[in-house]
């Protein structure tokens, strides 16, 4: 089953409309100028609409130093390399910064409206040209209301010190609270501490009576490096929750994120200098050591207030849940964790000038998880355990989704836990996906106890090491002696070498959990199995292929039933999964249950511990041929569990070696290595039986 998106956008959100100037009008739309097409209406625009009519203006000239020192300001944040031209993709890097990715033929369509010396860059010259062109008085009125209403979070008329904080820091501007109400105060005209609409217009327009310690000279600016910032910052309003699909190294949400290690420098984290984000060519983006790295090092330190969780209380360092997340979070099932984080991811991925937006734009778009497979791809994994709960995860989601549409429905603008967007399926599953492959489960508030609670979090930058079972770093907690809050640190367990990857232990999981979370398997994992079901009429089959005659398991004597009883394979707590392979081999129950089942003499099994009964490192406890018997039923079982796989593996591989898509890929590769656990299982116990076999051989000639 492929669950299925449609992008849906939200037509009373005045943000969608900004969205869509800038896709329609193109670069000149970020800066809400327009050029006119002929004479007239040129000194037309040169007037001043009613609407905008200066109460005040320090530099009747656009063309004064201070403005110029303005756009120079501007055209710097453009043009990241400082070759004097802004580049398409500085253009796209910018774009994206903002929350809206550009495709190259829209970014090539927006530099060519204003290249006019057709060199496919924009220079200073065509960059000031652009941005001293007559306003159109209609167009920018709306985009001003359309501004407005981006840095208006609350909705309640005016935008207060900590909404310009909150959406500039979003954009990774290093701008403090300080700034920002000096930026306010410029044009604050009725003392509140506020900018309502009529000050915004003000201040976009006129500028603010902010001195910018950034120009130099400490020039007053008369178009406000304030208000180029928050033009720009209008158009991050409105990110779709787009949905997951399958992909080898998909996209982040932003193809240029932010600088995710300057993003936690700034909030007050530590990243070694010798650590970065660079491609990897087994795991894609990770982080990497660019120098020799001691052990011991800290490489990652994260505040409290970074990581993402669910629900934080005050006294817990955040605001609370809204009651509709709340409540949509407790209907989600223990199992399925990852959900109830996930709403508060999409929650913060809707959100204007979220503070995690920097983190969020880094995720990838898309995740190649079974949720998302086309659904002959969920066929050809061919191992019943992994489809059904694959199949209960989208049955899980599609229910769910009808649950959220019911909770969002007439809710007032100001209450839509999502910015007024549309949740389907697939939102919810990229979200559950994002958190499952990335969260980690940590202490969070101290219980009155001494102890902690164990919450998921999502950990930006930490999140971006990849599994080893071999690990070189390791998470630890500790708290700031300070202000004795709780910091998430990654600290090298070995000397990391340059060039390494950074690698952290994810956990002893099996491949069914690696795909269904992650995305992908691995080669010989050693904690791989396969689960079977303890089933008597399946076992009496397997054992009488092995030789073993009359056996019993459909119906084992009374003393036989108690310890089965014992080893919940009968009775009323029953749990009937059993495992072949991993760290055990045989699991232990089922071992136990072998052995006693295939026992004649009651006698000789109570003599032994049922601990011993469940060691497959206890040789024979009960005799060799009851040992025998066991493993030969074992291996008849394997056999079994083999023609339950529709294809063999040399099928398998020649399948793979035809060229496949990227989610064939990895069933392909999930079903090879679940049998290769089976045969390697049976070539173990083989291996057992024929020393066994000539122990008793030698026993009986003795």
């Amino acid at each position: 089953m492929k669950l299925k998106s449609k992008q849906k956008t939200n037509e009373f959100n005045p943000q969608t409309k900004a969205l869509r100037r800038v896709k329609s009008m193109g670069f000149k739309s970020l800066f809400s100028r327009k050029k006119k097409s002929s004479p007239s209406s040129a000194a037309a625009a040169d007037a001043p609409h009613p609407a905008f009519a200066p109460t005040h203006s320090r530099s009747p000239s656009f063309h004064s130093r201070a403005q110029i020192a303005e756009l120079d300001q501007v055209f710097k944040k453009f043009d990241v390399n400082g070759d004097g031209k802004i580049s398409s993709s500085e253009l796209g890097a910018i774009m994206s910064s903002l929350g809206q990715p550009a495709s190259d033929e829209e970014l090539n369509g927006m530099i060519s409206e204003v290249d006019s010396d057709g060199d496919g860059f924009i220079n200073f010259k065509e960059f000031v040209e652009l941005n001293t062109k007559g306003i159109d008085p209609d167009e920018a009125l709306e985009n001003l209301k359309d501004a407005f209403s981006v840095y208006d979070i609350d909705g309640n008329g005016s935008i207060s010190v900590e909404e310009l904080y909150k959406v500039l820091r979003s954009l990774g501007d290093e701008c403090s609270m300080d700034e920002c109400r000096k930026m306010i105060g410029g044009v604050d005209s009725d003392g509140d501490g506020m900018i309502n609409f009529e000050e915004f217009k003000v201040m976009m327009m006129t500028g603010s009576r902010y001195t910018d310690p950034h120009l130099e000279g400490g020039l007053e600016c008369g178009t406000t490096m304030a208000a180029s910032k928050m033009l720009l910052a209008s158009f991050t309003a409105f990110r779709p929750l787009t949905c997951a699909a399958s992909a080898s190294y998909p996209a982040r949400l932003a193809p240029h994120p932010p600088d995710l290690i300057k993003w936690v420098r700034r909030e007050g984290g530590f990243v070694h200098e010798g650590v970065k984000i660079a491609q990897d060519s087994s795991f894609g983006l990770g982080l990497v050591a660019s120098e020799e790295i001691p052990k011991g090092s800290e490489l990652i330190v994260l505040p409290e207030h970074v990581p993402l969780r669910f629900g934080l209380t005050e006294s817990e360092g955040g605001d609370g849940v809204d009651s509709v997340l709340d409540n949509l979070a407790r209907q989600v099932p223990e199992e399925l964790w990852a959900m109830k984080l996930g709403l508060k991811l999409l929650q913060e991925r809707a959100k204007t000038g979220s503070f995690w937006w920097p983190y969020i734009s880094s995720l990838p778009e898309t995740f190649n998880i079974p949720i998302f497979f086309p659904g002959e791809d969920i066929k050809n994994l061919q191992y019943a355990p992994l489809l059904y709960q694959v199949n209960k995860r989208c049955r899980f989601l599609l229910d769910f989704e009808q649950e959220v549409k019911r909770a969002l429905e007439n809710l007032k603008p100001n209450d839509h836990p999502f910015g007024g967007q549309a949740v389907d399926a697939s939102s919810l599953g990229w979200a559950m996906s994002a958190v499952s492959s990335r969260a980690f489960r940590l202490y969070g508030r101290k219980l009155p106890g001494g102890n902690y609670n164990d919450i998921p979090m999502m950990l930006p930058l930490i999140d971006m090491c990849n599994h080893s079972f071999n690990p070189n770093a390791a998470i630890v907690q500790d708290q700031d002696d300070r202000n004795m809050k709780m910091l998430v640190k990654v600290v090298a367990e070995t000397e990391i070498k340059e060039n390494d990857g950074l690698v952290l232990n994810y956990g002893c999981l099996n491949n069914d959990l690696f795909l269904l979370d992650y995305g992908f398997v691995i080669p010989s994992n050693p904690y791989d199995c396969i689960e079977l079901k303890y089933d008597g009429a399946l076992l009496d089959a397997a054992s009488m292929a092995a030789g073993v005659s009359s056996p019993n398991f459909s119906a084992p004597s009374p003393w036989q039933k108690e310890i089965l009883c014992q080893l919940k394979l009968d009775g009323e707590a029953l749990l009937l999964k059993v495992c072949l392979g991993g760290s055990e081999l045989v699991e232990g129950r089922l071992l136990a249950a072998l052995r006693v089942v295939l026992a004649d003499d009651k006698e000789t099994v109570q003599k032994h511990d049922l601990n011993k009964l469940k060691s497959i490192s206890a040789e024979a406890p009960l005799g060799i041929a009851n040992e025998l018997a066991a493993f030969r039923t074992v291996i008849a079982l394997c056999v079994i569990a083999l023609g339950h796989f529709p294809t063999k593996i040399m099928e398998d591989e020649s399948l793979l070696s035809k060229g496949v898509s990227d989610s064939t890929q990895l069933a392909i590769q999930f079903r090879i290595h679940k049998k290769s656990v089976i045969i390697d299982v049976m070539r173990d116990l083989t291996k057992r039986v024929k020393f066994l076999a000539s122990k008793e051989t030698v026993a009986t000639r003795g």
